[in-house]
């Protein structure tokens, strides 16, 4: 098979996706919407032209570093930590639209040489669009957790792109039901083929392994999620501040993960909250090896989202034995059940944050139940083992239809 992707090389669930595909057999050719360095011996690269892209600042990477910032890139950093970005980033929504007209005459004239077999796209805003404007078939799209809840929902210019790539589509991929449903109502056929996969392809189970039981665990909260709009960071740290003053837990500590660029502007927001950082720690996204060790020590993570999918740090939380504290959103009830292997909140009720992350500090049996039921969940549901066959046979039964 001739594959050919559009995609986002600065995301890691695209890299993750690609180190998967590089001995699949198969030919495969990769369209970047923006430049990074990845080298790979048996996938092609291209990068695509492009004048609208915001850097690394914004891109949750455990890759990314503040010295290899271009000038671009580190402007972006300034203005993040001075928060202009909370009216900036509305504007660079709309205006980083303009790259799909000379990006898909770019990957159009590259498709044509490289005639694929299949097209696909990971990621409806741009990827999906330059997908459906290189006028090719067939191709498939793979929603990320945000493309229909909240650039689709907010934006206009994003809402009639998104309903006209959905249409051209001849197949859809998402990490949650609820997006195949949002997908339906804005036009995508009933008739066509779709598959529900892990954002990342799924969890490798041999690097995220279960980890200590829950009683030999510190009372370590962390947060894994960055800034970005559809997180209510401001009423996490409420929660925290109000969990903190409670005597019950004066033991507990919590790590924030964060891009570099943010750090400076997350511990003046924590001290702004009047929480003691004798009690919070503020570090960069780590590599995936730090990373699942953090989890396998971890007792809870937590995200107070108000629009996601399935996200990929809630699937290694569970298969290390971090118990989830999540915002309750359908995607998220579509793996969590609420009291039983993890805790679910309204995230724009600091209470209900606060409320969700005693109850869970404070019932170790439950937690150690979770860890088990949880691990079953990733290794029936999301193990990374099963993604490619399913992935292809999804692309065969597209082709073939």
């Amino acid at each position: 098979m001739r594959l050919a992707i559009i995609a986002d090389l600065r995301v890691e669930h695209t890299r993750r996706w690609l180190k998967q595909l590089e001995n699949c057999q198969h030919d495969v050719l990769v369209l970047s919407t923006y430049p990074y360095p990845v080298k790979s011996k048996s996938i092609k690269i291209h990068i695509l032209p492009g004048i609208f892209r915001p850097g690394d600042s914004f891109v949750k990477s455990s890759e990314t570093k503040d010295e290899a910032l271009s000038w671009k890139q580190k402007l972006l950093s300034v203005l993040l930590r001075l928060e202009i970005d909370i009216w900036f980033r509305p504007l660079w929504h709309r205006l980083s639209v303009l790259d799909i007209l000379w990006q898909s005459l770019a990957a159009r004239a590259i498709l044509g040489r490289f005639k694929p077999d299949i097209v696909q796209a990971f990621r409806t805003q741009n990827e999906g669009y330059i997908a459906s404007f290189t006028g090719i078939h067939p191709v498939v799209l793979f929603i990320w957790g945000q493309d229909f809840s909240l650039f689709a929902k907010n934006y206009k210019i994003h809402q009639w792109l998104t309903r006209k790539t959905l249409r051209w589509m001849d197949g859809l991929l998402a990490d949650c039901q609820r997006d195949i449903k949002l997908a339906r109502e804005l036009g995508f056929s009933a008739f066509k083929p779709t598959l529900v996969l892990p954002g990342n392809g799924g969890v490798d189970l041999a690097r995220y392994s279960a980890g200590r039981p829950a009683y030999e665990r510190s009372r370590l909260i962390v947060y894994p999620r960055g800034f970005s709009p559809y997180l209510r960071f401001d009423n996490l740290l409420v929660a925290l501040k109000g969990l903190l003053e409670n005597p019950q837990f004066m033991d507990v500590r919590m790590i924030l993960l964060m891009p570099p660029s943010l750090i400076e502007r997350t511990r003046k927001k924590v001290e702004s909250y009047g929480l003691p950082l004798i009690h919070v720690e503020i570090k960069p996204f780590t590599d995936q090896a730090s990373w699942s060790h953090l989890l396998r020590e971890t007792l809870l993570i937590v995200s107070p989202s108000v629009s996601d999918g399935t996200p990929n740090s809630m699937l290694e939380a569970m298969a290390c034995g971090a118990l989830p504290v999540m915002g309750r959103l359908n995607s998220i009830e579509e793996w969590i059940k609420d009291g039983q292997n993890g805790f679910l909140f309204d995230s724009e009720q600091p209470d209900e944050i606060e409320a969700a992350l005693c109850s869970a500090l404070s019932n170790r049996e439950l937690c150690e139940n979770a860890q088990m039921i949880n691990r079953k969940i990733i290794e029936d549901r999301a193990n990374v083992e099963n993604a490619l066959p399913q992935l292809f046979d999804f692309y065969h039964t597209v082709i073939q239809s």
